[in-house]
């Protein structure tokens, strides 16, 4: 019992002791606050990414002659786990508004985009909850036959709606598209310019930033007739497809049906689930936290290194008091245990003090961030440059109990020379120290 009243008289008699809660209440607040930020990030992205793409894609090799969508659906649909498919047709060009139209067009303005050739009737639900999205009344689409246009008339095309904002464009203005197209099914190798008039029908909010600000949507047919080089007239063309998985499939296992039917059909394309999709973006994304991770470990660190020079402090000062307990028959352990709980004590008051921190700087961090950027101008993490409303957070229990682990293991060890330094200090000597 003596060992514990005297960890308790230490650290409270020695006020330097609070160096080393300190450094590991900031190392534990940094370990636990800015990785919640970026756990909370990629748990928002993904489900971003995730809403902006179907279970599984089929996608066609570069070159592939071009395929109908409806005879490769039939034979997709022969597995009783796909529920439904829609045919994309992607493309690739520059958009300019056109300059009677929008407020200011500089370079700037000449941005590239995925042009995305889809069916309405053929999308799920998503599609028109991205249209409903809009509240906006100059920019919001019909929600049924959004491409819908005269005969004569430009094909209609529908942009992000903050795209739409930044360049100025409201529903009926016209945007130029410029783009260039190969004919694979030709011998001539020459790529052919295309410049046409589109006619902005309306906007969409994904919510997926990236998606948003870069993507267009046109009718495939259209975009078809555009592109159709060679092909024979009305071939339901494509170059996707997304797939549509019934609810509980293994989606690893379903990509894996679909390519050995590919393969025996002899359709040169390969299919992916939507994660293997994105893998290289959300395998970035968490690479970065992991290194965040590792440069903020760096902290804790040095909290150990303040947890070992007050402890040494602590040994030299008080020489003779541990001549004392040794003479009135401390033991060897008794004493190693005394400033070996001394350096516990600290490490676990500083961790659940930082825990404490990070979890009110986490719930108050968008009332924090809101306030600093009205009254100082001052925006720690802009919205508008990650996409988001709010700034999310995810406070990973996993993560929370290995940085208390490691607090715990680092003050044990830098703990352990000071208190077996005091352990093996001669009674006699200790007691003759001034």
């Amino acid at each position: 019992m003596y060992k514990f009243f005297m960890v308790y008289k230490y650290l409270l008699n020695r006020p330097i002791n609070l160096l080393g809660m300190i450094g590991v209440l900031i190392a534990t607040w940094a370990l636990i606050f800015v990785p919640s930020i970026f756990s909370g990030y990629i748990v928002k992205i993904e489900h971003h990414v995730r809403s902006t793409v179907a279970d599984l894609s089929l996608i066609l090799r570069g070159g592939s002659r071009p395929l109908s969508f409806s005879k490769v659906a039939k034979q997709l649909q022969e597995d009783k786990d796909v529920e439904s498919l829609s045919p994309r047709l992607s493309w690739y060009g520059m958009l300019i508004p056109a300059k009677e139209n929008a407020e200011t067009v500089s370079a700037s303005d000449q941005d590239f985009f995925q042009l995305i050739g889809i069916d309405d009737e053929l999308e799920k639900g998503r599609f028109a909850s991205w249209l409903r999205a809009v509240k906006d009344p100059q920019l919001q689409a019909p929600l049924s036959k959004p491409f819908e246009h005269k005969e004569n008339a430009p094909p209609k095309i529908l942009l992000g709606v903050d795209k739409a904002k930044e360049l100025g464009l409201k529903r009926g203005d016209t945007l130029v598209l410029t783009t260039g197209f190969r004919d694979d099914s030709e011998a001539d190798e020459n790529v052919q310019s295309i410049v046409i008039e589109f006619e902005l029908g309306g906007c969409f909010s994904s919510e997926h930033f990236a998606f948003d600000e870069y993507s267009a949507f046109v009718s495939i047919q259209d975009l078809r007739n555009i592109l159709r080089g060679s092909a024979p007239p009305g071939l339901d063309r494509f170059n996707e497809i997304d797939i549509h998985a019934r609810k509980g499939a293994d989606l690893d296992l379903l990509s894996d049906r679909l390519n050995a039917l590919l393969r025996d059909r002899n359709i040169p394309g390969i299919v992916v689930t939507w994660k293997k999709r994105q893998e290289r973006f959300l395998e970035s994304v968490e690479h970065q936290r992991f290194l965040l991770q590792l440069v903020l470990a760096a902290l804790m660190v040095v909290a150990g290194f303040l947890i070992f020079a007050t402890l040494s402090m602590m040994v030299s000062e008080k020489t003779k008091d541990i001549g004392i307990l040794s003479a009135l028959g401390a033991t060897r352990k008794g004493l190693l245990s005394i400033f070996l709980f001394s350096g516990l004590s600290v490490a676990i008051t500083g961790f659940f003090l930082g825990l404490l921190g990070a979890w009110i700087s986490c719930k108050n961090l968008n009332a924090v961030n809101d306030f600093l950027a009205d009254r100082f101008s001052l925006n720690l993490f802009p919205k508008d440059v990650y996409g988001l409303k709010v700034i999310p957070y995810a406070i990973d229990p996993l993560w929370v109990a290995q940085v208390g682990l490691g607090a715990m293991v680092l003050a044990g060890l830098f703990s352990l020379f000071p208190a077996w330094r005091a352990a093996r200090l001669d009674p006699i000597q200790s007691m003759r120290s001034e």
